[in-house]
Formats: structure tokens, C-alpha cells, sequence
């Protein structure tokens, strides 16, 4: 176990902050360290500075997604694990909520992998380590949900979470994603 200590940020955090973590939000609530907007420019932390970062429930709301995104790995160290939280958008929380401008898919976090079609446009490299869906209480005792999150342990069931979205979604409902994703950065040029 390593003797350093563990730099967390929760951005967004609210009230309810991470336990340890460096609480950011928009609102000066019990909880907050820093006060600041995220939609304007820069994080106020310096590069590579954490260990985690914790995003719950935050990025459906802000204005650009790969600019949050480049932010966040920006802050992060190599290595560093990313937990995001969200609606799933067949939830039907996802479209009631006035301030939400983003519905997402169990495929929005591979957009900032390495072999993305579409790296090319975000300098920020991820690894999805794991994103977990969770469903309505009907469709987690018929078995789906976990049939779902099977392809977190096979990659071999990824055509199950394709086939259900794209098919099934708005019948068969999801609720939250939790996606686990990895920071990416290249290795530091060293002496030669």
C-alpha cells in the first residue's frame, strides 16, 4: 500500500461532497473548498494534480462535454481513475430536468479512447475501465441489467449493451451509468 496520499476532486460536488475529496461547485454550500464555474475556462488547479476525480451528475449539464473532458485529464494524473455518473437517456429522468442539455449513451466515454474513430478531435485519452448500468428494479429481477453489465467482465457481450440500445432502450428502460474511466498521457520524454 503506498505511503502518498490520494489527491481527490469532486466536481460539482454540492453538499454531498467525496469524503477526502477537494469539493468544487458553482454554489458556496457547506462542503465546497473552491468555489468556481466549470463552464468558464480552466479548472483553478495546476496539471496533473489528482488521483481521482468524481463527477456525479455533472456532465449533463455543462456546455461542451470534450472541453469537461480535457479539463478533467488535464488535472489528473497518468493513471488517474475518473468516476462519472449520469442518466442514462432512456431514463425518463434524463428528460425531465430543465438544465440537462446532454442525454447520453453507454457509448459516449469510448469517444475519448485511443482507437475512437473520432480521437482525433480531443487530446484527452481515456481508458473505459468499467461503466455499469443501472436499470429499473422490473428489468434488475428479470436478469438485464446484469446481461447488460456482462460485457464489464466479457467483451465478448458487447453486442448485448448494442443491440438493447439501439432496439430497445425506450421499451426496456436504463436508469444511471457509472462509467470508471483510466487517464491516458503520454510518458514524459526522458534524457537520451
Amino acid at each position: 500500500m503506498s505511503s502518498t496520499p490520494q489527491h481527490v476532486l469532486d466536481l460539482a460536488c454540492g453538499p454531498h461532497k467525496v469524503a477526502g475529496a477537494i469539493g468544487l461547485d458553482l454554489a458556496a454550500v457547506p462542503g465546497v473548498d473552491v468555489v468556481a464555474d466549470i463552464e468558464r475556462g480552466a479548472l483553478p488547479f495546476r496539471s496533473d494534480t489528482f488521483d481521482t476525480v468524481h463527477a456525479s451528475h455533472v456532465i449533463e449539464h455543462v456546455q461542451s462535454i470534450p472541453q469537461l473532458m480535457r479539463e478533467i485529464h488535464r488535472v489528473a494524473r497518468a493513471g488517474a481513475r475518473v468516476h462519472i455518473a449520469t442518466p442514462h437517456y432512456s431514463w425518463h429522468a434524463s428528460w425531465v430536468d430543465p438544465t440537462h442539455r446532454w442525454h447520453l449513451s453507454v457509448r459516449t466515454f469510448s469517444y475519448f479512447a485511443e482507437e475512437h474513430f473520432s480521437a482525433y478531435y480531443t487530446g484527452a485519452r481515456y481508458r473505459v475501465v468499467a461503466l455499469q448500468l443501472s436499470m429499473p428494479r422490473l428489468w434488475r429481477r428479470l436478469g438485464i441489467e446484469y446481461l447488460l453489465n456482462l460485457e464489464n467482465r466479457h467483451r465478448a457481450f458487447r453486442f448485448a449493451r448494442k443491440f438493447w440500445e439501439e432496439y430497445l432502450a425506450f421499451v426496456v428502460r436504463g436508469k444511471e451509468m457509472r462509467a470508471v474511466l483510466e487517464v491516458i498521457k503520454p510518458a514524459a520524454a526522458g534524457p537520451r
